[in-house]
């Protein structure tokens, strides 16, 4: 059942704010937490926290378990005509597209794509990360056939039914639900994949990227409890981790918002829910050198608006300062994040690369 929650809002300066009239029922509780209550200082780009590293193990690649989940890559610009042009369709987002798509395409590992076609940093970034891990771990299994593997899954969120148009108010429950993408076609075969065990191949790669090109009309939500409840999905529930399997598991959050839940507490117990043995990192995409506060005002400002006329983030925060500055404080806490990258969205591909090699190199000089 579809809820009047809100329409496509802006979020992170690429789209005008409109409210839609609000008929959620929130009930809020006579006493109210005081967590996260203190000012939060703006983080500016190249902000970067590093948990300590791994411990040593015998292999040169570590036997790893990967989520990536993708913050809903496409796409902010896009129109409803848009949607409508099927799978191959993967956004027409310019901020976040490379301009020199000539030189993009000039890489191997995109050789042969269509140069029509509009690629977002967030999908190359994700999409050659995947390449990365294959190669790495393909390579150590052929140097050590008893290698555990590297297992990969992938989620992006929040979902959007197919067909949104322009005005259509988002549908609260679609805002708790992640989109997982594998099976037959999909680029990875089942939730969690070894990709060790797949031989890299053009047709392979490509199946790979056709997974990584989903595009949904902007919600204007970034809900990380369902980012965090995706990735225990794939890393933590009993049909996708064998018991005695002792790899960590690592979740690779990609956005390009602080986190707009109602109950910031919810945030950190679904990262809590992961457990020690995974690993949280947090990319922090930027389109600018900004800090998170004027990135992120369109945000607030909508924010604000169904605070006092709905009462959402009430439920924990009497001042709508006080549950600003809580979600402000969730990415930079070690609560939620193990490791933590505020970057340019050109930096994107970069940081990914070397948040991967901290992870996957394994030696025991």
């Amino acid at each position: 059942m579809r809820n009047d929650f809100l329409t496509v809002w802006q979020f992170n300066g690429l789209l005008m704010a409109v409210l839609a009239s609000i008929s959620i029922s929130t009930s809020c509780s006579n006493e109210m937490s005081s967590t996260y209550t203190s000012s939060v200082s703006p983080t500016p780009v190249g902000a970067k926290v590093l948990a300590a590293e791994l411990p040593k193990c015998k292999d040169d690649v570590r036997p790893i378990r990967v989520a990536f989940i993708v913050d809903n890559t496409g796409s902010n610009a896009a129109s409803p005509d848009d949607i409508q042009k099927g799978p191959n369709f993967v956004g027409t987002d310019p901020l976040k597209s490379f301009v020199n798509r000539t030189s993009l395409l000039s890489d191997q590992d995109l050789k042969g794509f269509s140069k029509e076609t509009v690629y977002t940093d967030r999908q190359v970034a994700v999409y050659k990360a995947i390449l990365k891990l294959q190669k790495a771990s393909a390579a150590a299994r052929l140097k050590n056939a008893s290698f555990q593997g590297i297992d990969v899954g992938v989620a992006h969120f929040p979902y959007a039914p197919p067909n949104l148009k322009l005005g259509d108010p988002v549908d609260v429950d679609d805002l708790k639900k992640a989109v997982f993408h594998n099976g037959a076609d999909k680029g990875l075969p089942d939730a969690m994949t070894d990709i060790s065990k797949i031989s890299f191949s053009e047709a392979w790669s490509k199946q790979v990227w056709n997974m990584l090109g989903f595009t949904h009309y902007s919600r204007g939500m970034t809900p990380y409890v369902t980012a965090f409840q995706a990735a225990n999905e794939l890393l933590v529930s009993e049909k996708n981790k064998k018991a005695g399997d002792t790899r960590p598991g690592l979740v690779i959050l990609v956005t390009d918002g602080l986190p707009t839940d109602p109950k910031p507490s919810d945030i950190v117990a679904a990262r809590l829910a992961l457990g020690k043995d995974t690993r949280v990192a947090l990319l922090s995409i930027y389109q600018a050198n900004e800090d998170d506060e004027a990135q992120n005002a369109p945000a607030k400002s909508a924010l604000k608006s169904i605070f006092e006329s709905d009462g959402w983030g009430k439920e924990e925060h009497q001042t709508f300062d006080s549950y600003w500055n809580a979600l402000r404080k969730i990415p930079q806490s070690n609560e939620v994040r193990d490791d933590y990258f505020q970057v340019k969205v050109t930096k994107l591909q970069e940081s990914l690369d070397q948040l991967l090699d901290r992870y996957i190199k394994c030696s025991l000089k």
